[in-house]
């Protein structure tokens, strides 16, 4: 293989490396810059830019980087609702990692019942374990959205239980909650 093919080759992958980021970057506004092996990535957030740096060697570690500088501005981010439900979720279990038994509650209630009758309505917050609170932190991190309300009785579903199951799974993973 001569040097322009080694070169080519090299910056296929960094285009790929690039992509992948973007992947995790959502609609994050960011600039990522890869020189030799070195990773740098500005990301704009909440007004203020975040500086994200690490090895092309070590992609993983990058990806986590971007996810939790995501994470911990997420809750000062007007537009929560627009971002991706794995991040959104990322965020709520590394600030409240107790709620990860009202998220699988919520999944398996929702599994279990989405094809009776007064589905639409949603759940109430006891039906889960859970008090206003709690169910007023999902609601704020996106997680899930009003349904019912009836002044006496609120009603809450997941914003989009498919997308929430799968990336439940990922971030529990990923944040090692049992």
């Amino acid at each position: 293989m001569d040097i322009v093919e080694i070169l080519k080759k090299r910056e296929e992958y960094k285009n790929k490396v690039k992509e992948d980021l973007r992947k995790v970057l959502g609609n994050t506004k960011a600039e990522i810059n890869i020189e030799g092996d070195e990773i740098r990535i500005f990301m704009l957030i909440n007004k203020d830019v975040e500086v994200i740096e690490g090895n092309i060697n070590n992609l993983e570690e990058v990806k986590d980087k971007i996810k939790r500088a995501i994470a911990n501005n997420i809750s000062k981010v007007k537009d929560v609702k627009d971002k991706d439900i794995e991040i959104k979720l990322h965020a709520l279990l590394r600030k409240y990692p107790a709620y990860a038994k009202y998220i699988e509650r919520i999944i398996e209630y929702e599994e279990e019942n989405k094809d009776k009758e007064y589905f639409s309505m949603g759940w109430s917050p006891h039906v889960i374990g859970a008090n206003g609170w709690e169910i007023y932190q999902m609601y704020t991190y996106g997680i899930v959205k009003l349904v019912y309300d009836s002044g006496r009785m609120k009603g809450y579903l997941l914003i989009d239980r498919d997308k929430t199951k799968e990336a439940f799974k990922k971030v529990k993973e990923e944040l090692k909650i049992s």
